[in-house]
């Protein structure tokens, strides 16, 4: 029910996503993909995921920006479902998205792809989304990994 389709990440860099797409690998390279003061602008259309490697092998929604594209389709109270509940409507869909969480976090590198799924959104129904989502890993001062990724809806 879900497809990830993965493509160069250069799309988003080139700004083909927006300027805030091309913004963000910017400060993410500028920075040797650690966090810093210039990246606190970007947060709130940012969602911020749990490592994988560190959270039992499932990626999990730590907090959702405000101005996100997951915010306004889902609602930032999205956040506070269980990753279950989040991905009742296909059963695979946590799985697949927590490999794309992991394979970034273990290779420091960032992916860009296009999604397709149907989600169950928190007031009752499905919707079916399509959007490219841009997933870069951070070094945290200890040297912990953690995951941000950018979502840009996908106009039919």
């Amino acid at each position: 029910m879900t497809t990830i389709i993965n493509y160069p990440t250069n799309i988003a860099e080139q700004g083909l996503l927006g300027s805030q797409a091309a913004q963000l690998f910017e400060t993410w390279r500028e920075n040797s993909f650690c966090l810093n003061h210039n990246f606190l602008e970007l947060l709130p259309y940012l969602n911020h995921f749990a490592n994988p490697m560190d959270n039992a092998g499932v990626t999990d929604i730590l907090m959702v920006g405000d101005k996100s594209y997951l915010a306004s389709v889902y609602g930032a109270s999205w956040t506070n479902d269980s990753p279950l509940k989040r991905a009742q409507v296909d059963p695979v869909l946590m799985k697949t998205v927590s490999t794309d969480y992991e394979i970034s976090a273990q290779s420091l590198a960032p992916r860009l792809d296009l999604l397709c799924t149907p989600i169950a959104l928190p007031q009752g129904g499905v919707e079916f989304v399509h959007y490219f989502r841009i997933i870069l890993p951070f070094r945290l001062k200890h040297g912990n990994i953690t995951l941000f990724s950018y979502a840009s809806p996908v106009h039919q």
